[in-house]
């Protein structure tokens, strides 16, 4: 009889063993997983709690800059205010002087051009072949009614030549003038490319030029006159007046630059 419990003791244990290692198995897994959570859910809670507090404490210093902020004088915002706008002034002001510096690198860099300064030299000829009948600056002995003789001044000098001979441009230049006047009859005006002007005077009405037209050295531009109403052939002959003008309009003597 004992015999036979024993069998069936021995037949349950080995029937049922495997199911109850297996449940013995699975009640550890449970418990390391439970224990597991457990851990995690602390350590997740303790995370929780320290980010709030890190949240707190910004919070907390960002008001109490705001609060400062808000109960600084108005003087001390204003002065902050014009601190923040002085340091802007002064970067603009410094990447402005870089800029200069660096244009006045550039032009320091730069060779200087020569310029030049040169005149163009004119060399005049005679407008016509004749003796010089007045020096410039030589008085006129001119009749007058009332106290019988008067001596005045004529510009220029006089060429003696007899009416209708033929009056070249001194040197190549351009017209600018053409006109009639009591003392100098009807002229013509000639501006050469050194500045000078040639003035002929006491020529016929009839010219051979206009104002405008430019003319070469040697080229005729009219004849000889009587045309001065002042200067006439009674009194000073048959003669061509001629005048020379600095760029100023300044009389000079034509024998500084013409050869008589």
């Amino acid at each position: 009889m004992n015999s036979n419990n024993k069998d069936k003791v021995k037949d349950f244990f080995r029937r049922e063993g495997f199911y109850f290692i297996l449940l013995i198995c699975l009640c550890i897994v449970a418990v390391v997983a439970a224990f597991t959570i457990k851990k995690n859910n602390e350590l997740k809670q303790s995370n929780n709690h320290n980010n709030e507090f890190t949240l707190n404490v910004e919070d907390s210093t960002n008001d109490s800059t705001e609060t400062s902020r808000n109960e600084m004088p108005n003087a001390d915002r204003v002065e902050n205010g014009d601190n923040v706008a002085e340091g802007s002034n002064e970067s603009e002001e410094v990447a402005n002087n870089e800029e200069v510096n660096d244009y006045t690198e550039v032009a320091d860099n730069t060779e200087d051009v020569p310029v030049s300064t040169a005149v163009t030299e004119v060399v005049f000829q005679l407008p016509l072949e004749g003796m010089v009948s007045r020096e410039y600056k030589e008085m006129v002995r001119l009749q007058d009614n009332q106290s019988g003789t008067v001596d005045r001044t004529r510009r220029g000098i006089d060429l003696s030549a007899s009416v209708g001979t033929a009056v070249n441009a001194a040197a190549e230049g351009k017209v600018i003038e053409i006109s009639k006047s009591t003392e100098d009859g009807n002229f013509i005006v000639i501006e050469h490319t050194n500045g000078l002007k040639t003035k002929y005077a006491n020529l016929d009405g009839e010219v051979s030029v206009a104002v405008g037209d430019t003319v070469s050295a040697g080229a005729q531009i009219g004849i000889v006159g009587n045309s001065s109403m002042i200067f006439t052939s009674e009194v000073c002959g048959d003669v061509l007046n001629l005048q020379v003008e600095d760029s100023e309009g300044n009389q000079v003597n034509p024998s500084d630059y013409f050869s008589f």
